[in-house]
């Protein structure tokens, strides 16, 4: 097969194919073994780009002495700018495609109207640095604020500027006079797609796609990782058009004689899939793809571009189009905001989780590292990013450095920094040390919350919810720990405050008389006991229950059913042995067909043995008098959670009770508040995360104006859900939400639900003593 030199930027560019190549030269990598790295030799992780080609010379030169090796580049466009100073290297190097090729391809301008013949590209316009005019981009796209700029020779997110009235100045100083730049609309809500292709003679292969994860960072879009794993995720009329146009591309690649690797990028935007760009060169999802050959006994990526250039017949590009490539990868950099090596304490993390599948370091030692230098790389076996419905990039919370709360600590009793505090704890749950499990054990146990999470309380009198052990749970920076007794919430190692936890109640080990288990009809958090009068949802025991809630097997569930008498008998004790301000009557959805279910007699019940208020929370009832009925039984409170505004994603995410109309949900929800007023007694749970911010908003106004109390649940997704795969949105988002939420309500002479304070506890909702 001969000898062969890679040259690329990282050392991993080779993980699981090193036993190619006799030696690589990379910008970062360990310098141990084969790898030759820039880093390592200079004992810097900043690269300057003419002493790194002078790195690279000398150390092919040296090689070259002693062995006639082939060179294989990452990047041809690399190659060429060696041989302008070194031509003797020509004939070493391999597999490079003509230069000016290379140039037409490297260059925006030229591919976007090349292929904006044959499938759509987002619309866009030409200026020179000198001329860049804010206006002038308005006036050519109305209705659009905000703008991506990129020079027309660019990669990796370097280069693209997101250009608003706030930056315009600042960054036109940065423009270069005489360079041509593209501007189009900030498309938002959107997400990117990079796929490879090998482009032969015959045939182009196409491999399956991967999620681009791109962030904005101080005014500019930059690439750090990719996700394949989530791609399998992603709707099917997105893959297959993606499919069609990598097709398309490397058959025209292929007749302007363009060999071996490429990469392409996509966006899509308004339910539609664009072009964006052709990277002709490997790329820095390649070493995934490698993985996933290598589990497959498939030859590498450098091998099928060796193949390529060699014009071999390729016999199973089946077993490669299709090959499943489980992973996803992230790319740490050292940034601005990173205070006391905050990185060091997320490498920590990274390494001390079981769900991290490998750390790629790349020569990456514990120093101290100015700002904006890439660190290392992490390698999971799943996915870390989701793309929904709302057509947007979601990361898992847990994945980036977060600087959500870097204006939040040191922790004060205030609405904006605590609001903060329980987003991220909402999105990115709690890490519960071993020392704190064995103080709880001590205490009798903790009382667990909803859907595998624990309720904190700060301050004493404030609630917030944490989930845990629960998807990347492992990573959150978030953690609960003990010292002398006590409970301390920390942030990395930075002690927060001090919280305390709710025990086990007494009847946790408890069963009815007919051997049902008292907390599978009774549960109570803070100042609430909640009664569920089913046992199991309906939707659930009939096959179309909501694909977020936990999936159980129908026999199971038919084989725990309780009745009346079971329901009493809890109430009965827990009137008699619990404290509670109030009982919540919900969980599980009845028969949607009849009203006639054990509602009413509940609530009747209810109320002959106490006159603590009653808060109801269930499906809409078909005959409207049956609010009536409610409330003359007892009922103070009531609840019909329509959970998603859009119905037509309801009936996706929720099959059965996705079928009620939301005029159904209003109109009865409206007759409610005719009996039980308009200033919170009458609400409705909206999910957020699953659906554009903009249909939560709208969703909001049409509440709020109707006198129904909007209550907000932030996604996110529950173990053994069929869901599992959606991630949930970012705290910025939600932070958002929340006070163009709040804004809307105060509007209304309303506030964010449940009216409860302590109720709010996993809710998008706070309530101070002084509110």
């Amino acid at each position: 097969m001969g000898k062969y030199i890679w040259i690329g930027h990282k050392e991993n560019e080779l993980y699981k194919v090193e036993n190619i190549f006799d030696y690589s030269i990379t910008s970062w990598g360990s310098g141990k073994e084969k790898n030759i790295s820039y880093s390592n030799l200079y004992s810097s992780r900043e690269i300057d780009n003419n002493r790194k080609k002078e790195f690279i010379c000398n150390t092919l030169k040296n090689l070259l002495t002693k062995e006639n090796y082939h060179v294989m580049f990452y990047s041809s466009t690399l190659a060429y700018s060696l041989l302008k100073t070194n031509p003797e290297f020509e004939s070493n190097f391999i597999c490079l495609n003509d230069k000016i090729l290379l140039n037409l391809l490297n260059n925006k301008i030229n591919t976007r109207l090349w292929f904006s013949n044959y499938m759509p590209i987002i619309n866009f316009t030409l200026f020179s640095g000198e001329d860049c005019d804010y206006q002038k981009l308005c006036n050519n796209f109305p209705e659009h604020k905000s703008f991506i700029i990129q020079e027309a020779n660019s990669s990796g997110g370097l280069g693209t500027y997101i250009l608003d009235q706030r930056n315009y100045a600042e960054l036109k100083k940065q423009f270069r006079k005489n360079n041509l730049y593209l501007a189009s609309i900030y498309a938002m809500p959107s997400f990117s797609l990079n796929v490879h292709i090998l482009v032969t003679k015959e045939k182009t292969i196409v491999f399956p796609a991967s999620i681009q994860l791109v962030q904005e960072y101080d005014n500019k879009l930059l690439y750090t990782g990719a996700d394949f794993k989530g791609f399998t995720y992603i709707n099917q009329e997105y893959k297959n058009k993606i499919s069609t146009y990598s097709k398309i591309i490397g058959e025209k690649l292929s007749k302007v004689g363009y060999r071996g690797i490429c990469g392409i990028d996509f966006i899509v935007y308004e339910n539609e899939v664009y072009f964006v760009e052709i990277n002709p060169r490997f790329q820095a999802s390649t070493f995934l793809i490698n993985m996933a050959l290598a589990e497959a006994s498939l030859p590498s990526m450098q091998e099928l571009q060796l193949k390529a250039f060699n014009n071999e017949i390729f016999s199973d590009i089946d077993s490669l189009e299709n090959i499943s490539i489980p992973f996803s990868f992230y790319k740490y950099k050292k940034e601005k905001q990173d205070k006391d090596y905050q990185y060091m304490d997320k490498l920590k993390l990274l390494e001390n989780s079981s769900e991290t599948y490998n750390i790629q370091y790349n020569g990456y030692k514990d120093d101290d590292y100015k700002d904006e230098v890439y660190l290392f790389e992490v390698v999971w076996k799943h996915h870390i990013s989701s793309c929904l419905e709302d057509n947007k990039l979601h990361i898992h919370p847990n994945i980036p450095m977060q600087y959500f709360m870097k204006d939040a600590l040191p922790l004060v009793y205030s609405k904006d920094i605590l609001i903060k505090l329980k987003i991220s704890l909402l999105n990115q749950g709690i890490r519960v040390s071993s020392n704190a499990y064995i103080e709880m054990e001590k205490m009798g146990g903790y009382n667990e919350s909803v859907f595998n999470s624990i309720d904190i309380l700060l301050f004493k009198n404030l609630r917030m919810n944490a989930p845990v052990n629960i998807f990347l749970n492992s990573l959150s920076p978030y953690e609960l720990n003990v010292q002398k007794h006590s409970f301390y919430l920390y942030y990395y190692r930075t002690k927060i405050c001090e919280v305390e936890l709710e025990s086990n109640k007494s009847f946790i080990n408890l069963k009815t008389r007919n051997g049902i288990p008292y907390k599978q009809i009774a549960f109570i958090s803070g100042d609430r006991l909640r009664i569920k009068p089913e046992a199991a949802c309906y939707f659930k025991k009939n096959g179309s229950g909501c694909i977020f809630c936990h999936e159980n097997k129908r026999d199971k569930l038919l084989s725990k059913d309780y009745g009346l008498e079971d329901i009493e008998e809890v109430i009965d004790y827990c009137i008699k042995n619990e404290q509670f301000r109030h009982i919540l009557i919900g969980g599980g959805s009845a028969d949607p067909c009849t009203d006639n279910n054990k509602i009413l007699p509940v609530i009747k019940y209810i109320r002959s043995k106490t006159s603590k208020q009653i808060y109801l929370m269930c499906l809409p009832p078909n005959d409207i008098n049956y609010i009536n009925k409610y409330i003359d039984a007892g009922v103070d409170e009531i609840a019909f959670n329509i959970e998603l505004f859009d119905r037509e994603l309801a009936k996706k995410y929720m099959p059965g009770k996705g079928q009620i109309t939301l005029e159904d949900y209003i109109t009865k929800l409206q007759y409610a508040t005719f009996f039980l007023g308009s200033n919170g007694n009458v609400r409705t749970m909206l999910m957020v995360g699953l659906e554009k911010i903009e249909n939560t908003l709208s969703a909001i106004r049409l509440l709020a104006a109707r006198g129904i109390q909007p209550m907000l649940s932030i996604f996110r997704p529950v173990p053994n859900c069929k869901l599992f795969y959606a991630i949930q949105p970012s705290n910025e988002d939600m932070y958002m939400l929340f006070y163009e939420a709040e804004k809307i309500c105060k509007h209304y002479n309303l506030f964010l639900g449940p009216s409860c304070p302590s109720c709010q506890n996993n809710t998008l909702a706070i309530t101070l003593k002084q509110d």
